[in-house]
Order: structure tokens, then sequence, then C-alpha cells
């Protein structure tokens, strides 16, 4: 009797190992039925106990894994929105300085009929 619980017990174990595991990050394309019936006889012959020690260090793998993913994902998402701030800051100095230009222009533009209009005054004062 106890060698059939522990038989169902690693069974049961296998098999949810492996459907966890279907989790992790791979393509499902990579993986093809003759791996995991070869995984789950290899996990079989194992011993309950080290079976168990197998999964939990897997499992802790898998959750470092996410945690990774998570904070990779995290840190591509501020580097995206700073971006986002990046552009509009560097519109908003585009406008300004396309601002300062047409001002700029503008005051040559005044001071240059400031100058034809003293130079006519002085051409027709000393004429």
């Amino acid at each position: 009797m106890p060698n059939e619980e522990t038989d169902r017990a690693k069974n049961l174990l296998v098999k949810m190992y492996l459907e966890l595991k279907m989790w992790k990050k791979e393509k499902i394309e990579d993986i093809t039925n003759a791996k995991i019936i070869e995984e789950k006889e290899q996990l079989k012959k194992l011993s309950l106990i080290d079976l168990i020690n197998y999964i939990s260090n897997n499992i802790n793998i898998l959750i470092e894994i996410k945690s990774n993913l998570k904070y990779e994902e995290k840190i591509k998402k501020e580097r995206e929105e700073e971006n986002e701030n990046n552009d509009e800051g560097a519109k908003n100095l585009s406008k300004q300085y396309e601002e300062l230009l047409i001002k700029a222009e503008n005051d040559i533009r005044k001071h240059i009929k400031v100058r034809i209009i003293f130079l006519t005054y002085f051409i027709i004062i000393y004429r």
C-alpha cells in the first residue's frame, strides 16, 4: 500500500510539475510529446524526496524568472514614459526656438525700418 501511495504521489507531482513548466517562456512548438514523455519517465525514477526537492527548486527558479520579467517590464515601461516625456520636451524646445527666431527676425526688420527712416530723414535734411 505505501508503494502505491508513493507512486500515486510521484505521478501527481510529476504531472503538476510538467503542467507548471509549460508556463515558462519557452515556445510551445519546441516542446514535443517525446520530450515530455522522456522527462516524465526520468522524473518518475527519482525518489519521492528527491522529486519534491527538484520540483521545489524549479518552482523557485520559475518564480525568480517571473519576478525578473516583471522588473524588466517595469524598467521598459519607465524608459518608454521617459522617452515620451523627452520627445514632448524636445518638441516644446523646438517650438520655443522657432518662436524666438520669429521674434528676432521681427526685431531685425523693425531695426532695418528705423534705420531706413533715419537715413531718409538724414538725406532729406542734409541735402
